[in-house]
């Protein structure tokens, strides 16, 4: 079965064995045979292991060889959506983008609407505005880079504690974010889903937390690090299921988003979910971050993203030996060269059930199974955008597993769909094929190959341990000169460590090129994971999704600051990501700014009842007040276009058109300067829809810049 000769060179008599007394021709046969083996094991020994007179070809979905550099290593290609074309991605742009005003009024009115249903009228504070929930979003952000034992501690005023303007801007109290902490909402009332999971809230949630609010520093149930270690349901990690391979040709599709979508679209259907309570804000997270990717990279990696909650839930896994090791858990797909998330889903404990459903037969998780199989439903959920890219967007993709991904049956439907796949396996029921298993005389970089029912390459290589792994896109000849460090002596590599590596910590082997491939690949996740760390913010949650809504914040910040990096950024510094942070807070702080002056300004007319606007925020107050435009003198006020910096003037998406407060400037000069012209001539006044959201003026694409002299 193996078709190299004399495995066991160097076998003859143990190392050394003749002593000082030996003859000298025993110490040169025994130098020679150590000097065959350790070239023998420097580089691959391939074994084909495949059975019969007629084997088994391979025929790979991607020839990695005959593919360029470029290629390759081709990256995501990035562009802010059509309505914002000629604005700089800068992370005031993208902070709106993802923080629309539209998104801010909807989560105001789902928070009020909260608390209406849940609290007694005497209980209610003032009704949450949208200047608070854009503040909230700042607080949080601003906790991930200034982390405080308690998130109350920001308004301590003990004199050893430092203050923190933040925190005390726009009339915010410590009891005032303790009420939006408790109210905020992304689901419709009477909406939701199951008590116990993340779907719901507990009806105690305010007298748990107000019992916990000065032990707020001393347990973390979410995103960092525990500080206090709590015993679980159980001392044993949770079981991956095995799989079923029965046929079935049903599939989960959905087509990519070329544009930012509606808020009506994002709340529907989401209330029958499991983790409906933050559905409407991962559609948001989900469907922006597609659009603003335009064409994935050439590698990509699905892997799972576990967000940390040690508090009730059915929906928590447990993973020992893990980073975060109790926590729900996101199934992602993300970009192996930049770590763009690019589409990810919860995936919560009893979704291992064949199909889960509420009473009404309504589906409550985002995927279905497919051939009785959960992990076919959720790689394909994820999958689903790359199906129906078209035209230049459809490109040769390869997507990497570990070992709980590789279903046999998924390497053949990603077949059927272009995809290429690689990868790290472990056996199920009737795989790996027979030949492909361990020989008992198999020594250090023996890389042994077949090809399964499926046409999917199946390899078993021994390293350190026995590795192995799936491909459909890798030649099983090709390997490359790596370093490899001199591994930790175990009983099963003490056989060839001394051997290969010998006296020296590092040596350069050749390994594999589908070991490299992976080894550069499947770290996609990782990449975010660390990203996401760096600024997480550590904050004690008693209602149960809401670690979900600050990992979408994190992902938010993770997908805004690599198209950053991508469109605008020339040079990175090492504070680069922190420089990024603080733009996206100091944004999130002027809106929030500015729709308090407008709430201000609208309560101060509401209790005089008239219409005073002599006040030097008139138009921040008003932005439904038409700004008119002289014809006999056309200029361009309001004067706030001057003001700077210039991060002050992000490009805000509404729903209302307009006049581009720049096209009319020139259409009304124009007028101005031919009266004898048609007007039919004048230059065309365009009708966007969005704004400056500092200056309160609709404008175009192309005169965004020139109006205020960028």
């Amino acid at each position: 079965m193996m078709s190299t000769s004399s495995e066991s060179g160097g076998g003859s008599g143990p190392p050394g064995g003749g002593g000082e007394g030996g003859s000298s021709s025993s110490s040169s046969a025994s130098s020679s045979s150590s000097s065959s083996a350790n070239a023998r094991m420097s580089r691959p020994n391939v074994i084909d292991a495949r059975k019969g007179p007629t084997k088994t070809p391979f025929n790979p979905v991607i020839d990695l060889s005959k593919l360029t550099p470029a290629e390759l290593k081709r990256a995501p290609r990035f562009a802010l959506p059509r309505s914002l074309a000629g604005v700089k991605a800068t992370a005031a742009t993208l902070t709106n983008l993802f923080y629309s005003d539209d998104f801010v009024a909807n989560v105001t009115r789902l928070s009020n609407d909260y608390v209406n249903n849940r609290l007694p009228p005497l209980r209610r504070q003032v009704p949450i505005r949208e200047s608070e929930i854009l503040h909230f979003f700042a607080i949080v952000y601003y906790l991930g880079m200034v982390p405080m034992p308690s998130k109350y501690d920001l308004w301590a005023t003990d004199d050893v504690l430092p203050s923190h303007s933040i925190a005390t801007e726009n009339g915010m109290t410590r009891d005032r974010f303790k009420y939006l902490w408790r109210n905020i909402s992304f689901h419709e009332v009477g909406e939701g889903g199951d008590a116990d999971g993340a779907g719901g809230d507990s009806s105690s949630d305010d007298t748990e937390e107000e019992a916990d609010d000065e032990l707020d520093g001393d347990a973390n149930e979410s995103e960092g690090g525990p500080r206090r270690a709590r015993a679980g349901r159980s001392g044993k990690a949770e079981a991956e299921p095995e799989e079923s391979d029965d046929e079935d040709d049903s599939d989960s599709e959905s087509g990519a988003a070329d544009e930012v979508p509606t808020q009506e679209e994002l709340l529907r259907g989401n209330n029958k979910k499991w983790f409906s309570k933050t559905a409407y804000f991962i559609q948001l997270v989900r469907r922006i971050s597609l659009a603003l990717c335009k064409c994935p990279g050439f590698a990509m990696a699905v892997d799972e993203m576990m967000v940390r909650f040690t508090g009730r839930s059915a929906e928590t896994f447990r993973m020992d030996n893990k980073p975060i090791g109790q926590g729900y858990k996101f199934q992602v797909l993300a970009d192996s060269s930049t770590g763009y998330v690019y589409n990810f889903t919860p995936d919560g404990r009893r979704a291992l059930e064949k199909r889960r459903s509420d009473k009404d037969g309504a589906q409550v998780n985002e995927y279905d199974h497919v051939d009785k199989s959960k992990i076919l439903g959720f790689v394909l959920f994820l999958l689903s955008p790359l199906f129906n890219l078209a035209g230049e967007q459809r490109k040769k993709f390869v997507v990497t597993f570990d070992n709980y991904f590789t279903v046999p049956k998924l390497m053949s439907k990603l077949r059927e769909r272009g995809i290429g796949v690689v990868g790290t396996a472990r056996p199920r029921t009737g795989w790996p094929p027979e030949e492909i298993k361990m020989s008992s005389d198999a020594t250090f970089n023996d890389l042994k190959w077949t090809v399964d029912k499926h046409g999917t390459l199946v390899l078993r290589w021994i390293d350190n341990g026995v590795v192995l792994l799936v491909s459909t896109v890798h030649n099983v000849e090709e390997d490359v000169l790596r370093p490899r460090k001199k591994p930790r002596r175990t009983k099963t590599n003490s056989k060839f460590i001394d051997v290969v590596w010998k006296d020296g910590p590092v040596r350069k082997l050749r390994i594999p090129r589908l070991i490299d491939d992976y080894n550069h690949w499947m770290g996609a996740v990782d990449v975010a994971d660390q990203r996401i760390a760096y600024y997480a913010p550590d904050m004690r949650c008693r209602r149960t999704w809401m670690p979900m809504m600050l990992q979408c914040m994190n992902i938010i910040r993770n997908n805004s600051y690599v198209v950053y990096l991508e469109l605008e950024c020339e040079k990175q510094r090492t504070d680069e990501h922190k420089r990024f942070l603080m733009d996206m807070i100091r944004s999130l702080r002027l809106r929030a700014r500015t729709a308090f002056l407008r709430e201000q300004g609208e309560a101060r007319r509401r209790r005089r009842g008239d219409d005073d606007d002599d006040d030097d925020n008139a138009a921040a107050r008003r932005p439904a007040k038409r700004l008119r435009m002289s014809s006999k003198a056309p200029s361009l006020d309001p004067s706030r276009r001057s003001d700077r910096p210039r991060e002050l003037h992000s490009a805000v998406i509404v729903k209302q058109q307009g006049a581009c407060r720049y096209c009319a400037f020139k259409r009304l000069s124009w007028l101005r300067d031919n009266p004898n012209a048609q007007r039919s001539e004048a230059p065309k006044v365009r009708k966007p829809a969005r704004t400056c959201g500092h200056c309160n003026v609709h404008l175009c694409k192309d005169h965004f810049n020139v109006y205020h002299g960028f």
